[in-house]
């Protein structure tokens, strides 16, 4: 894992939790959640324009219009790039969940694994769109993510966010090197749920 690194524009950091991981638990209604949001699991298409391929470029859209807000990029990425590299020979596949509202892809996670011969090690990405945070959707998310952790006995999660620099406090990294602005959405979802800046 890389450590020490600046918020410097464009940058990927990663931060990780440990187990013990909570298992979700259907059913319950969290006040202010937004419950109005279907949550699913995404069928990944084998190329473009096979089944799933509308659900894979809204996917694709969120990414972009996240990337471009938290973490500075300029040049959005085609979901046949993406696709591309999700089917990179030699790598596992990610497990893909979205949110939903009206129809409409708003959020998604992808999850990821090291076989376990390799690492007991899980990692993920979580994307909502500025418009749709801060009403439980990505928590939701989150939730999956942790039980497919937990079910696939990983004992380390890792969680990957980009970061542009901004003025304010800064969140220092476990070793001190580093840090992540303490007013980034990403780093503040982490915190709040155990995570350590690496």
């Amino acid at each position: 894992m890389r450590e020490g690194l600046e918020p410097l524009e464009g940058q990927a950091l990663q931060v990780q939790r440990r187990q013990p991981f909570a298992r979700s638990s259907p059913g319950i209604t969290v006040p202010g959640v937004a419950t109005d949001a279907g949550i699913e699991r995404l069928v990944v298409p084998e190329s473009p324009g096979g089944e799933g391929w509308d659900d894979f470029v809204q996917l694709t859209e969120v990414r972009n219009a996240c990337r471009r807000v938290d973490g500075g990029h300029q040049r959005d990425t085609s979901p046949e790039f993406l696709l591309g590299g999700w089917h990179e020979a030699g790598q596992t596949e990610p497990e893909t969940v979205v949110a939903r509202r009206d129809g409409t892809v708003v959020s998604f996670a992808e999850y990821h694994r090291e076989e376990p011969e390799v690492a007991p090690v899980g990692w993920f990405e979580l994307f909502v769109l500025p418009e749709h945070r801060r009403r439980g959707i990505g928590a939701r998310l989150y939730d999956e993510i942790e039980r497919l952790a937990a079910d696939d006995g990983r004992t380390t999660l890792i969680a990957d966010f980009s970061s542009p620099p901004r003025e304010g406090p800064v969140v220092a990294a476990s070793n001190g090197a580093g840090g992540v602005p303490a007013d980034d959405p990403g780093a503040r979802f982490a915190l709040a749920r155990g995570y350590a800046l690496g």
